[in-house]
């Protein structure tokens, strides 16, 4: 009897095992940009370390979307700055300073090379960037939203939850037995 119940406890947590794995996370893409592949892992690092940050700094939290913004075009991003002699800081040298401040993964330092490898471009160089950006191919997660016609990620909002509407709150609920004949009817 004994067996039978360790039996059924270890089926129980291998099948909740692949339940949650197929949840997604870790190597599952968020986002392909030309080929280049941004993971879940990957954005949780990177906006983890951002939160860390923040939260020291008394700044705003960002969401895992204006994170990925970020990151799925790092490659492009690192790439064009490198192009136009723009300094783009090495992957030891985020590690070092903002390892200084939280513990930095992958993802975080591909973050913060972007965002600092941007930062560095003028207004024409964001242009030509711009262009460059709009003209890859993209392939988007769903859960961090969807990509518009300027190839910019829009998270999803809340729009689609609607408000239920009411048309009199007086009113008896219509999915609701009809009070017996000789009940009285329930007070509001």
């Amino acid at each position: 009897m004994i067996a039978r119940h360790r039996l059924a406890a270890v089926a129980l947590v291998a099948a909740g095992a692949l339940t949650l794995g197929a949840c997604g996370g870790g190597d599952t893409p968020a986002a392909v940009v030309n080929g280049h592949e941004t993971t879940i892992a990957d954005v949780q690092d990177a906006t983890r370390a951002a939160n860390e940050i923040a939260a020291r700094n008394g700044q705003q939290p960002t969401s895992p979307s204006q994170v990925l913004g970020t990151l799925m075009y790092s490659s492009e991003v690192i790439a064009f700055a490198e192009e136009n002699g723009i300094a783009v800081p090495t992957t030891d040298w985020v590690r070092s300073e903002v390892g200084k401040v939280v513990d930095v993964g992958d993802g975080a330092i591909t973050y913060y090379r972007t965002m600092i490898a941007a930062q560095g471009l003028n207004q024409e160089q964001g242009a030509k960037l711009g262009e460059r950006l709009q003209s890859t191919s993209v392939t988007l997660n769903p859960r961090y939203g969807r990509v518009n016609d300027q190839h910019m990620l829009e998270a999803w909002g809340a729009d689609w939850i609607k408000p239920v509407e009411t048309a009199d709150p007086n009113a008896a609920d219509p999915g609701a037995p009809a009070p017996a004949p000789d009940a009285p009817a329930p007070t509001p």
